[in-house]
């Protein structure tokens, strides 16, 4: 048995169709391969025993339950999946293959959606999609033109990780297409020929028990006629037709009658429309035209602002000195990170639900040297009911007593613990306690933050990387993200409806007053800091494989595969004929990136 057949047998297993190609070539050896493909064992055996080098070859769609994305890497395919990755976060952890091309260009596999995936070339730039009747070459294939066989990006992989559904916006975009590309009604909602004239023939007859009269009836019927019927006709036939039916004398002639009935039964639901209206508090949209666009109200400049914010990051990564900083901040009128102003100086309210006093004055004698009197705009509580058992009502009779700029709560999972024990719906669930939070910070106007943790796989977008369901970030305001890294550093990501979407390497400095400092900023620091991680791993481990380096990170394992493959093309790693990773001779350049 060849490799070839191996892997055919392997994706018949997994439920996909496949087909053979020409040795060394992308062409099906049928004409009808789309029919042809087949996930059938004792088939599959008889196409690779008669020419056992043959390219393995996947039919996409419906067939195998799949679609495919194709990055291009000569059309500028990697640097739109940059470009996508930037704007809507990292694709989900899926099937991925890297091209025999040589130059970087690979496969992403997606579950096939509800509605119909076709084939588009160029979709983006440098992105084409397989769908319905499209096949691709799949590994151990050869390429034509370089020689170089595809693989599965982590190699044996495939069976261990489950091909996942495609991002909603990827999703949007298909379906966009596909109704663009077809501006009539599909076969299946029109009228057969066998039937238009009876079925128009009946709508007439319909439309004169209405009381309609030639003219009204003969618009109403050329119009489903021209639009509906599979083959139309002549207008001689249909107004033959009309004038027929007209013959008949209509239920209720009498127009002008149902017509007054009709004003009035709707000038009664305009009325309780316009009471309803008024109840529920409703604005048309030329009555917000008119007013002036207000801006959420900013505590700290471009980064916290009124409503609810998550910090989220994983354990021991050093949130509870970056809260504590920016509380600190706030309170003084200081600089938060070093870097940003505070717009909104004044109260604090710190609920420290994880912590004891002793632990808070530590932690404060830290961060500062001289006691200043603005200090006592910053206070600290220990102790909240848990959130729907009372601890709401706290939160909002702080807030109408004191009037804080800022609230902490540290952490989400110490405030509503004691509310968990019979949560059925755990989205709505979650979606409902920030949306609490959110609500009163809104009408108390206070930037609120609490504090919370990343999810075990870590990685991924900064939505996704948050624990707990959707429910959770789809409520909040904003989200930040903070990641530990090498040397006392961390990584810091906020995105929100309110602020533009950013990131920050920071250090962490006792000595200094806010605890953590700015030192790099921008759309490079993410995977600067990433890739610093990745090396510190390599030098005290060794070689490793993209899964044992996923695993040791703690990130998306087609995240790191992607980090890995730049960090080849600039020179900082090798990876061996084993599959493993290991540091190159000259890496420290990187260092002065």
């Amino acid at each position: 048995m060849s490799e070839f057949s191996e892997a055919a047998f392997r994706y018949a297993h997994l439920g996909l169709a496949v087909i053979p190609l020409f040795p060394r070539e992308k062409n099906p050896m049928f004409k009808s391969w789309q029919n042809v493909a087949t996930n059938d064992e004792s088939i599959i055996a008889r196409w690779w025993q008669q020419s056992p080098n043959a390219n393995v070859g996947i039919v996409t769609g419906h067939k195998s339950n799949i679609f495919a994305v194709d990055f291009d890497g000569p059309k500028g395919g990697l640097q739109t999946y940059d470009e996508l990755v930037y704007k809507h976060g990292r694709f989900p952890d899926t099937w991925q293959d890297m091209t025999g091309r040589g130059d970087g260009s690979f496969h992403l596999y997606f579950r096939m959606p509800a509605f119909a995936v076709s084939n588009h070339v160029g979709l983006l730039q440098g992105v084409d999609i397989r769908g319905n009747d499209g096949q691709v070459v799949a590994p151990p294939s050869i390429h034509p033109d370089t020689g170089k066989r595809y693989q599965w990006d982590g190699d044996h992989e495939i069976e261990q990780t489950p091909v996942a559904n495609a991002p909603d916006w990827l999703l949007d975009l298909l379906q966009a297409k596909a109704q663009s590309t077809s501006d009539k009604l599909p076969i299946k909602q029109r009228i057969p020929h066998g039937v238009q004239y009876h079925t128009l023939l009946s709508l007439a007859g319909a439309l004169r028990r209405m009381g309609l009269e030639y003219e009204e009836i003969m618009s109403c019927i050329m119009s489903v006629h021209d639009a509906r019927c599979e083959r139309p006709g002549p207008r001689e036939n249909m107004e033959k037709m009309v004038r027929g039916v007209v013959r008949y004398k209509p239920a209720d002639n009498d127009l002008y009658k149902i017509a007054t009935k009709l004003w009035r039964l709707t000038k009664y639901h305009e009325h309780v429309e316009e009471e309803q209206k008024q109840a529920l508090g409703r604005v048309d949209a030329y009555a917000l035209m008119k007013r002036p666009p207000r801006d959420s109200p900013m505590v700290i400049d471009d980064c916290l602002h009124i409503g609810c914010t998550i910090l989220a990051g994983p354990p021991k990564t050093g949130k509870s000195y970056l809260t504590l900083g920016m509380a600190i901040s706030v309170a003084t009128g200081g600089k938060f990170i070093g870097s940003r102003d505070i717009l909104k100086p004044g109260r604090v309210g710190y609920w420290a639900l994880e912590e004891n006093e002793n632990r808070t004055a530590k932690r404060l004698h830290q961060l500062i040297n001289t006691p200043e009197i603005s200090l006592q705009n910053l206070e600290f509580m220990y102790h909240l009911k848990p959130m729907f058992s009372g601890g709401l009502e706290d939160i909002a009779l702080y807030c109408d007593k004191f009037r804080p700029n800022m609230l902490v709560i540290d952490t989400l999972m110490a405030f509503v613990t004691g509310d968990r024990g019979s949560r059925h719906d755990v989205f709505r669930d979650d979606y409902r306690e920030i949306k609490a939070l959110s609500d009163i910070s809104l009408k108390y106007e206070t930037a609120l933050l609490v504090v919370h943790h990343t999810n075990k796989l870590g990685g991924g977008s900064i939505i996704g990387s948050v624990a707990g369901t959707h429910g959770l970030t789809a409520a909040a305001d904003c989200i930040w993200k903070m990641d530990r890294q090498p040397s006392r550093r961390a990584t810091l990501e906020m995105t929100g409806r309110e602020v533009e979407d950013q990131s920050f390497l920071i250090e962490l400095d006792i000595a200094g007053q806010t605890g953590w400092q700015v030192i790099e900023q921008g759309d490079d620091v993410i995977l600067s800091g990433e890739r610093q991680v990745i090396l510190e791993v390599l030098r005290e481990s060794g070689p490793k494989t993209p899964k044992q380096l996923s695993m040791e990170i703690g990130k998306n394992p087609m995240a790191t595969r992607q980090l890995l493959y730049r960090m080849i093309q600039r020179g900082l790693l090798i990876r061996d004929a084993t599959g493993t990773y290991r540091i190159s001779t000259d890496s420290n350049r990187y260092s002065n990136d």
